[in-house]
């Protein structure tokens, strides 16, 4: 089972594969633009990177000499503990999560930058007795809760991560913002068709419900897509109300939506 959750996170079909320069240029101001035309005001931004760093399945020491890397490329900050024994983690202190098995190890850390950005990092390695075949996969994400237009640097650190280790990196990311009150399905389908019409986005499915309402779409104002039953996606929107709150949230991702909502 943890086999099959690992690989659906890592696989992302993107075609073709995220470049940091396409998302620093165009997929962030793209979103925030969206999120402009809700009249919606920003609450965080969410970015994943996923590839695979090795071909072979890695062991403890390996797996321990990787992260340590990591973690300092990506300037977490504070002493490492066991998230078990503590939840304090902002400024003082980042967690680490291991596992280790005859076929599987796996390592997550979580924690905070300079920045006060929230980064998790998932590494996993695993070998397949049957293919006689192992492989290794980096999974980074960061979450930012201040200017998104600001998290270059930080993509810039991820990019060089993954340059190291000669292998392609694929990208999400996802703005989420919010509206005072409850917006009626009927304004908030206007400010989606508006929003896409300013784009060129073209619908590929819709779905809603008393609570939920939710488009992917295609738009040629970014590049890189995957497809679902042969047609190009590279756009998701979800809005909900969230009655305890009083606030109708938006979640703008590309090319889908990979945070919970």
């Amino acid at each position: 089972m943890k086999k099959i959750v690992i690989i659906g996170i890592i696989i992302l079909l993107l075609l073709p594969i995220f470049t940091a320069a396409d998302m620093k240029h165009e997929e962030i101001d793209i979103l925030s633009n969206i999120l402009e035309d809700f009249q919606g005001e920003f609450v965080e931004g969410d970015i994943v990177f996923n590839g695979m760093i090795l071909d072979e399945f890695i062991g403890q020491d390996q797996m321990d000499k990787i992260g340590r890397e990591v973690v300092k490329e990506l300037n977490i900050v504070g002493k490492e503990i066991d998230p078990y024994i503590s939840q304090k983690l902002i400024g003082d202190y980042y967690a680490k999560e291991i596992i280790f098995e005859e076929d599987f190890s796996q390592i997550n850390y979580y924690g905070y930058d300079k920045e006060k950005n929230q980064i998790s990092i998932n590494l996993n390695s695993y070998f397949n007795s049957e293919e006689k075949k192992g492989e290794t996969y980096l999974c980074i994400n960061i979450v930012k809760d201040d200017d998104f237009s600001k998290i270059n640097d930080i993509i810039d650190r991820v990019e060089s991560i993954f340059v190291k280790y000669n292998t392609d990196m694929e990208m999400t990311s996802c703005i989420i913002g919010s509206i005072d009150g409850k917006v009626s399905q009927k304004n908030m389908t206007n400010k989606v068709h508006k929003a896409l019409k300013n784009i060129k986005g073209d619908r590929i499915d819709k779905y809603s419900d008393d609570a939920l309402l939710s488009y992917t779409v295609y738009t040629p104002y970014i590049d890189s897509h995957m497809l679902i039953n042969e047609e190009k996606i590279n756009l998701n929107i979800a809005i909900r109300y969230n009655e305890y709150e009083n606030k109708t949230y938006l979640w703008i991702g590309t090319p889908i939506i990979t945070t919970g909502y």
